[in-house]
Protein backbone atom coordinates (compact mmCIF):
# COMPACT_ATOMS: atom_id res chain seq x y z
CA UNK A 1 0.00 0.00 0.00
CA UNK A 2 2.87 2.22 1.13
CA UNK A 3 4.54 1.98 -2.51
CA UNK A 4 1.19 2.19 -4.53
CA UNK A 5 0.20 5.82 -2.33
CA UNK A 6 4.26 7.10 -2.89
CA UNK A 7 3.25 6.08 -6.81
CA UNK A 8 0.23 8.28 -7.02
CA UNK A 9 2.07 11.34 -5.72
CA UNK A 10 1.88 11.18 -1.73
CA UNK A 11 4.13 11.58 1.01
CA UNK A 12 3.80 8.18 3.47
CA UNK A 13 4.86 9.23 6.92
CA UNK A 14 3.81 6.46 9.15
CA UNK A 15 2.57 3.20 8.39
CA UNK A 16 1.06 0.26 11.11
CA UNK A 17 -0.06 -3.32 10.17
CA UNK A 18 -1.64 -5.37 12.43
CA UNK A 19 -0.41 -8.49 10.50
CA UNK A 20 2.67 -7.96 12.32
CA UNK A 21 1.76 -8.30 15.41
CA UNK A 22 -0.53 -11.84 14.63
CA UNK A 23 -0.62 -14.74 11.92
CA UNK A 24 -3.32 -15.06 9.12
CA UNK A 25 -5.55 -17.77 11.35
CA UNK A 26 -5.23 -15.10 14.77
CA UNK A 27 -6.97 -12.41 13.09
CA UNK A 28 -10.28 -13.66 13.26
CA UNK A 29 -9.39 -12.96 17.64
CA UNK A 30 -8.02 -9.73 17.43
CA UNK A 31 -9.77 -7.21 19.25
CA UNK A 32 -12.58 -4.41 17.86
CA UNK A 33 -11.02 -1.61 18.77
CA UNK A 34 -7.27 -2.71 17.05
CA UNK A 35 -7.70 -0.38 14.13
CA UNK A 36 -8.81 2.60 16.03
CA UNK A 37 -5.54 2.33 18.25
CA UNK A 38 -2.68 1.50 15.40
CA UNK A 39 -4.12 4.62 13.99
CA UNK A 40 -3.99 6.70 16.99
CA UNK A 41 -0.58 5.63 17.78
CA UNK A 42 0.74 6.50 13.71
CA UNK A 43 -0.85 10.14 14.47
CA UNK A 44 0.59 10.75 17.62
CA UNK A 45 3.85 9.31 16.38
CA UNK A 46 3.48 11.48 13.22
CA UNK A 47 1.67 14.65 13.94
CA UNK A 48 2.87 15.93 10.44
CA UNK A 49 0.61 13.88 8.86
CA UNK A 50 -1.76 15.73 7.06
CA UNK A 51 -4.29 12.51 7.76
CA UNK A 52 -4.92 9.01 7.99
CA UNK A 53 -5.85 6.16 5.41
CA UNK A 54 -7.29 3.31 7.30
CA UNK A 55 -6.93 -0.24 5.16
CA UNK A 56 -9.08 -2.95 7.50
CA UNK A 57 -9.86 -6.13 6.27
CA UNK A 58 -11.38 -6.99 9.75
CA UNK A 59 -13.88 -5.72 11.94
CA UNK A 60 -16.53 -2.93 11.97
CA UNK A 61 -14.49 0.67 11.58
CA UNK A 62 -17.07 3.17 11.38
CA UNK A 63 -17.25 4.21 14.66
CA UNK A 64 -13.82 4.95 15.06
CA UNK A 65 -13.25 7.28 12.15
CA UNK A 66 -15.46 10.25 13.85
CA UNK A 67 -13.41 9.54 16.77
CA UNK A 68 -10.60 10.08 15.18
CA UNK A 69 -11.17 12.93 12.65
CA UNK A 70 -12.34 15.04 16.16
CA UNK A 71 -9.57 13.57 18.59
CA UNK A 72 -6.97 14.21 15.20
CA UNK A 73 -9.00 17.46 13.54
CA UNK A 74 -7.69 15.45 10.33
CA UNK A 75 -9.67 13.37 7.60
CA UNK A 76 -9.59 9.82 8.15
CA UNK A 77 -10.46 7.61 4.82
CA UNK A 78 -11.49 4.31 4.47
CA UNK A 79 -10.07 2.60 1.52
CA UNK A 80 -13.59 0.49 0.90
CA UNK A 81 -14.88 4.07 0.83
CA UNK A 82 -12.30 5.60 -1.84
CA UNK A 83 -12.92 2.20 -3.92
CA UNK A 84 -16.58 3.10 -4.09
CA UNK A 85 -15.27 7.16 -5.29
CA UNK A 86 -12.94 5.69 -7.74
CA UNK A 87 -15.39 3.57 -9.02
CA UNK A 88 -18.05 6.41 -9.65
CA UNK A 89 -15.34 8.58 -10.86
CA UNK A 90 -14.46 6.37 -13.83
CA UNK A 91 -17.93 5.59 -14.45
CA UNK A 92 -18.77 9.45 -14.41
CA UNK A 93 -21.07 8.86 -12.22
CA UNK A 94 -22.20 12.15 -11.52
CA UNK A 95 -23.73 13.44 -6.92
CA UNK A 96 -26.25 16.04 -7.29
CA UNK A 97 -25.57 19.10 -5.66
CA UNK A 98 -27.94 20.41 -2.28
CA UNK A 99 -30.47 21.66 -4.41
CA UNK A 100 -31.38 18.78 -6.03
CA UNK A 101 -31.73 15.77 -2.93
CA UNK A 102 -35.30 16.81 -2.83
CA UNK A 103 -36.00 13.45 -4.42
CA UNK A 104 -33.69 11.30 -1.86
Amino acid sequence: MKIYFENHGFKVVNTKSACSKTTTLGKAKLPMNLPYDLAKEALLETPEAEGFILHVAFGEVLPFIQCLESEFGKPVIIDDVNYIWAGLKSSKHTVPNEGSRKNF
